[in-house]
């Protein structure tokens, strides 16, 4: 289910693990058309992190896994064309799926 995210980019950064654009291990871990795949880890907080960034520095999905649960967002961005109304509203349409690692 596509739903609106009702914040801007910069806060919705701000309220991730990595918005502080620093992690305490973090890696690289595959390129495939044109999109590179980051793993971040903060052992601290026993949370990680996979991110893939597409060819245009957008989160495209994100991984974000705790201790006992795991949660995926697959961002969709708006075409070109709906990109004046997008902006406007300033919301990137979002899929959440929520799962829970079994103990």
């Amino acid at each position: 289910m596509l739903r609106p995210l009702r914040m801007s980019g910069i806060t919705f950064l701000a309220a991730e693990p990595y918005g502080a654009g620093a992690a305490s291990q973090g890696a690289a871990t595959g390129r495939q058309d044109g999109q590179v795949t980051i793993a971040v880890g903060f052992p601290a907080d026993l949370t990680q992190a996979q991110l893939v960034i597409d060819d245009q520095g957008r989160i495209v999905r994100k991984v974000l896994t705790a201790r006992t649960t795991s949660f995926t967002r697959a961002f969709v961005y708006p075409e070109p064309a709906a990109l004046t109304a997008a902006r406007a509203r300033c919301l990137p349409q979002v899929t959440v799926r929520r799962y829970r690692r079994a103990r």
